[in-house]
């Protein structure tokens, strides 16, 4: 009996124990960490853009596979009655089968050419529709990075605000009293503070909120998905720029594109240069004839030689001259944008990078001494209120500022694996000689 009682009392607490012992896993596993690199990973899997581009690529599979297909042949059926009126024998006799082939005279070498090149073309396209998914990602992914620490920030303000006032015994939560009278003056720019204080928090919750919809919009998340970030870190500047610009140029996708549209074009004036003359047709017949009274089979060969008298395609080739042409100023112009667009995203890079360095060192922690020693002074009377507004404006402004310029260099960042040409799933990083190591 009291066996039963004692497991009966273990069974109740279990039975107690069991849902907070559920819950335990669901809330450490509620927040899923998202990288960089597991986001872009995620929406390529999801992204109409990338399956658009797969789709073109089979399309243009399909094209060079036909491009090298013979012409069909032609089999010719003859039933009339000539032999029955010949022989007055009546009805109708089937005189002849012909079977007519088209020769193409090396039209389908051009044809393949340029649907090589076209597949080519689709297939550094569907490389470009990444990179430039990568790059929208990285910039949501960043803004929600951006959103999280300054709504992080946004409440470390209005905590400080909340707890910096006097204390009057029924707060025993104050982290810096003030031991001292306070003027009307003084309570009203407290006030003043923590007012707003409480706006910097309410607009950062919104830009948190208006972030995190996009970023989960964008990668077809449900709203009920919890999602935490890794932090916002310096950014490194990359590779050398020579590094980055041979690189661009060997490898860059947007540039081989514009290369195999010109190969393409170049193809197509050689294809209609061919396609002046008419494929001709061989035919190979056998007919039946009255010959010596008697009806006989006999067999034949014929050839069908068009012969471009009237129309011998020469606006067609004008026209295929000039699309060459602009085709290989295309390539130019694309090489051209690319290679500035380069040159100034890795300046740029590296100005937000040694000026976030310097803002860190020369003022943020400088503020920071400030700001600490003036809320200290101003507890116990030594400072006025004016230089306690000044310090706490300075410091959460450089703290701001700071996280804005991390902000800016990543995103200047993607900007430059776009112009460069670098996948960040793949290339995480480069030195100043062009080798792989760390991470973005």
């Amino acid at each position: 009996m009291m066996f039963s009682k004692k497991f009966k009392f273990i069974f109740v607490g279990l039975y107690i124990l069991l849902p907070t012992l559920l819950l335990c896993p669901a809330t450490a596993m509620s927040a899923e960490l998202w990288t960089l690199e597991k986001s872009i990973s995620h929406a390529i899997q999801v992204s109409p853009d990338i399956r658009a581009a797969s789709a073109e690529v089979q399309a243009k599979q399909g094209a060079l596979k036909q491009s090298g297909a013979w012409p069909n042949p032609s089999i010719e059926f003859n039933v009339n009655d000539k032999l029955g009126i010949d022989d007055n024998s009546g009805g109708s006799d089937l005189t002849q089968i012909a079977i007519t082939q088209p020769i193409t005279l090396g039209r389908l070498s051009h044809q393949r050419k340029q649907a090589k090149a076209g597949l080519l073309a689709a297939e550094q396209n569907h490389f470009y529709q990444q990179l430039l998914l990568e790059n929208r990602i990285a910039h949501n992914f960043h803004k929600l990075q951006l959103a999280i620490v300054t709504l992080k920030l946004a409440k470390e303000k209005l905590l400080f605000a909340r707890n910096f006032q006097k204390q009057d015994g029924s707060n025993k939560q104050i982290n810096y009293p003030i031991v001292r009278y306070l003027t009307p003056l003084e309570e009203k720019r407290l006030d003043i503070i923590r007012e707003t204080a409480a706006q910097f928090v309410a607009s950062a919750e919104g830009e948190y909120r208006e972030s995190l919809s996009t970023f989960k919009m964008f990668l077809k998340l449900s709203e009920n998905t919890k999602i935490k970030t890794d932090i916002l870190h310096p950014a490194q500047l990359p590779a050398n720029l020579d590094s980055l610009l041979s690189r661009q140029k060997a490898n860059h996708a947007a540039i081989l594109i514009a290369k195999h549209r010109r190969e393409a074009a170049n193809a197509g004036i050689s294809l209609v240069r061919a396609e002046r003359f008419a494929d001709p047709t061989l035919t190979i017949f056998r007919e039946r004839d009255l010959l010596g009274g008697s009806r006989q089979y006999f067999t034949g060969i014929s050839i069908n030689i068009p012969i471009p008298l009237w129309n011998r395609k020469k606006g067609a080739i004008t026209k295929a001259k000039s699309e060459a042409e602009k085709t290989k100023y295309e390539l130019q112009i694309v090489q051209r944008e690319l290679q500035t667009k380069l040159s100034q995203n890795h300046m740029h890079l590296g100005h937000l990078i040694d000026q976030a360095k310097h803002y860190r060192t020369k003022i943020l922690v400088p503020a920071k001494e400030v700001f600490e020693l003036t809320r200290k002074g101003f507890s116990v009377g030594e400072v006025n209120i004016l230089s306690l507004v000044d310090a706490h404006n300075t410091y959460f402004d450089s703290r701001e500022r700071y996280l804005e310029l991390l902000y800016e260099s990543w995103l200047e960042t993607a900007e430059l694996r776009l112009a460069a040409g670098l996948f960040i799933r793949d290339n995480k990083n480069f030195s100043d000689d062009g080798s792989i190591g760390g991470s973005l």
